[in-house]
């Protein structure tokens, strides 16, 4: 919360210091919307409990030899949105501009089913017993981002920006169903597991405008990102009231973003955009203490919808 501050604090100390650069200029404030399809975490966090419920399965067998355990999840796609209002600076000369976007707003959602079997001996006879392991995930995800930006034409139809982006991510996962072998094991599982992201990405790129009319345009952006993430976690086991905690590292890593827009100005004032957006950056875990290491790619991509109401200084 103290970051989202800062970053806010950031924007209105650039907007005020903006008639220093050009005594006027237009204003733009709206709202942007954002329905992404979400893809690398998901299968990731499912993977790290099917290997939890290997591991588990078994210590619990560790007493008799030789057990097996494999358990896999099928690969979805989680889909949601982001909202939040914007609001934009540009002088007069167009040689400036200053944004910010505020995405608060947010829900994603992923469902996926996880099956596995295992097998273990009865020594003195021995004997063969197999079972099953049937679990279904749901995951939640409440995402944050604020974005702040500083950019400059270099000519009429590119500029170069850098930028700040504070993301934080709320993941809420719900694991159930049950271990079962006919004769021996019959076990219900019922967790949640709840991690959260915090991640500061400072960002260059260029930008490109083509005008196609009076009142049409084409826009395109893409940028480079330096991830700096920390990590939390907690399980809690439903069924026995016990819960742990645990803290990760991530590497800094670098990602980056691309927006492709068609831009239409309407009544002189209103501003309608619409585009797509791709966003991606690698997580990679550090190692901690019996915690493997980890590294995936993380995207975010879909339509990107914005109405900003424009009016001058």
């Amino acid at each position: 919360m103290k970051s989202e501050k800062a970053c806010i604090c950031l924007f209105i100390i650039i907007f005020l210091m903006a008639p220093s650069i050009s005594m006027a200029g237009s204003v733009m404030i709206g709202a942007k919307v954002w329905y992404a399809f979400w893809d690398g975490s998901p299968d990731d966090m499912s993977g790290i409990v099917d290997n939890a419920i290997d591991e588990g399965i078994l210590y619990a067998l560790s007493s008799v030899t030789p057990a097996t355990s494999q358990t896999s999840s099928s690969e979805e796609t989680g889909t949601g949105f982001l909202t939040g209002p914007m609001l934009a600076y540009q002088t007069d000369d167009r040689m400036w501009s200053f944004s910010l976007a505020v995405m608060y707003f947010s829900r994603f959602n992923y469902e996926t089913e996880s099956s596995g079997t295992f097998t273990f001996t009865i020594p003195a006879p021995p004997f063969n017993l197999n079972g099953v392991t049937n679990l279904d995930y749901e995951i939640e995800l409440k995402r944050r981002e604020i974005d702040v930006a500083l950019s400059r034409s270099i000519t009429s139809w590119m500029k170069i920006f850098a930028g700040y982006k504070y993301q934080r991510s709320e993941f809420n996962m719900d694991v159930t169903g049950s271990i079962y072998e006919p004769t021996y094991i019959t076990e219900s599982i019922d967790t949640d597991v709840e991690i959260t992201t915090y991640s500061h990405v400072p960002t260059v790129g260029l930008g490109f405008a083509l005008p196609l009319s009076g009142s049409i345009f084409l826009g395109f952006q893409a940028g480079v990102g330096y991830l700096i993430a920390e990590f939390e976690s907690k399980v809690k086991d439903n069924i026995s009231s016990t819960s742990s905690k645990d803290t990760y590292t991530y590497k800094n890593t670098l990602g980056f973003t691309t927006e492709a827009t068609i831009s239409f100005l309407s009544w002189e004032r209103v501003l309608f955009q619409l585009g797509y957006r791709y966003q991606g950056m690698r997580l990679e875990r550090s190692e901690t203490g019996n915690s493997e290491s980890s590294s995936i790619w993380d995207s975010f991509h879909g339509v990107t919808f914005s109405a900003l109401y424009l009016f001058s200084l």
